[in-house]
């Protein structure tokens, strides 16, 4: 831990949220280890211990607090991609939980050595791997216990325990109490027949509202809704065996608790792990507001109120799906570009039932479009796509398919805008957009963007990239302030 242990002890005694997620205290008075914003009595300074993670916590003999409960911590994010290596490390780590990644699958997946990424790894979070893994298991089977009322055996198998038996043996071990028990004590809510119930944490303010208000003219019919308050849509995930998953789940806020509840359908179960890391990325649930309306203060000289407290950056659930929405919105409108996006998943998308009168199709894999018979325009020239967009769109999911471009979490951000650039059709906007949404690249800069240009009718290009240098590496977040405040304008 860099900061101070003062420091540190005065956030505890704040409750300061802008802590939570970013460090781990250990009480030796009880035995139990909390988040910043937890309620219980705090111990003096020389009693308590400081971690970098939930499982250096636990590796040092601390339990889990049952009041804050740290399996609902906010994630951290990288202030700027590319994210370390640790990071992204830990990220595979939580995406993959019910399955045990061994260290030549990390070394693979990372393009590193095995030494090089335990190393860096124990560095930031005084935990190895494994360890890291095994908590996040048990993390994540606490949060579906105290969320809903999945069975139990059925809470293990989405942890990647290999039976329910193994997952109680790991709470006697851990916390002293059987699963059953620990869900007595929170007494979760019922849940609707046939949906898995979880919850995220995030760290306030979160202008849940304003999320909805961007995703909403954007989402793809009968693939995707967002409701007044609630975000919905379809999805199709493999397990670690290859099968393919599918379902849809169901997106809320609850700001009393700081938490988004998120209602799956049982057959996402086996890829929960996958889901949940892909909404969070959706919603930003890592970002520290915090950091993010001090860097964007010019903003508001700029024009008074256009920086947003809590503002998030929208994520997307399928990288090719946003291409495909990306190359289908240049130079249109957004509803046009909607229009054309259900079109395309209605002639290409799986049908799917679900529990929502307003989902009926999976979307469009990038395999059944790469592998089209015949020319592209012929296929998607009669849903009104004109041929230079039609070749794009087969070019991206050529590339997705062979793996020549990357969305992978935490990945520089470079070479990914330079093969997308090399594509046919696909300019820097484009790039710099599919960056941002596909990446959650923080700094992306779509310089050309007709509401920046708009909003600064007096510079030109150069000069207008000057001005949001001030920005960095948070420029993404001050242009969603400057669309954000011209939807405000035209309501």
């Amino acid at each position: 831990m860099k900061t101070s242990r003062t420091v540190l002890y005065a956030a505890l005694r704040a409750r300061d949220p802008r802590y939570d997620g970013k460090f781990f205290v250990g009480k030796k008075t009880t035995g139990l280890y909390c988040r910043s914003v937890c309620t219980s009595r705090l111990p003096d300074l020389q009693n308590v211990q400081f971690f970098a993670s939930a499982a250096a916590a636990e590796q040092a003999g601390f339990r889990p607090c049952p009041k804050c409960r740290p399996e609902l911590a906010p994630d951290n994010a990288p202030a700027d991609s590319p994210a370390s290596l640790a990071e992204r490390t830990a990220h595979l780590l939580a995406e993959n939980g019910s399955r045990a990644l061994t260290a030549e699958d990390l070394s693979q997946m990372l393009g590193a050595a095995p030494e090089k990424i335990e190393q860096d790894f124990f560095q930031a979070y005084q935990a190895t791997p494994r360890q890291y893994r095994e908590t996040g298991q048990y993390l994540l089977a606490r949060n579906l216990l105290g969320a809903g009322t999945l069975p139990v055996r059925e809470v293990a198998a989405a942890a990647g325990y290999g039976s329910a038996q193994a997952l109680r043996a790991a709470f006697v071990r851990r916390d002293s109490l059987t699963p059953g028990r620990f869900r007595q004590r929170l007494q979760p809510p019922k849940t609707a027949a046939g949906m898995i119930r979880a919850e995220i944490g995030y760290r306030p303010p979160y202008r849940f509202d304003l999320l909805l208000d961007f995703l909403r003219p954007r989402c793809i019919p009968a693939v995707e809704y967002a409701g007044e308050d609630f975000y919905e849509r379809t999805a199709a995930l493999q397990d670690a065996e290859g099968k393919l998953c599918a379902g849809w789940f169901r997106v809320r806020d609850n700001p009393a608790s700081c938490r988004l509840v998120l209602d799956v359908s049982q057959g996402l179960l086996p890829v929960l792990s996958q889901l949940l890391s892909r909404v969070k990325q959706i919603f930003d649930c890592a970002a520290d507001p915090a950091v993010i309306q001090t860097a964007l203060q010019k903003l508001d000289r700029l024009r008074p109120g256009m920086n947003v407290p809590g503002i998030r950056l929208p994520g997307c659930f399928d990288p090719f799906e946003m291409g495909v929405r990306a190359i289908l919105g240049q130079q249109i409108t957004v509803k046009a570009a909607t229009t054309l996006s259900g079109r395309y998943a209605r002639a290409f998308g799986t049908p799917i039932q679900t529990g929502s009168e307003h989902l009926s199709l999976l979307t469009p894999e990038a395999e059944r479009i790469a592998t089209l018979p015949g020319r592209i325009e012929d296929a998607l020239g009669p849903l009104g796509i004109i041929a230079a967009r039609a070749r794009s769109i087969k070019a991206l999911a050529s590339g997705v398919v062979s793996g020549s471009l990357s969305f992978a979490w935490g990945a520089d951000p470079g070479p990914l805008i330079r093969a997308l650039d090399d594509l046919p059709g696909i300019g820097p906007w484009t790039a710099q957009y599919l960056s941002m949404r596909s990446l959650s690249w923080r700094d992306a800069f779509p310089s050309s963007d007709l509401g920046i240009v708009r909003e600064f009718p007096q510079l030109n290009q150069k000069e207008i990239q000057a001005l949001f240098e001030d920005f960095r590496p948070w420029r993404a977040y001050a242009v969603l302030c400057i669309w954000n405040a011209h939807a405000q304008k035209g309501r």
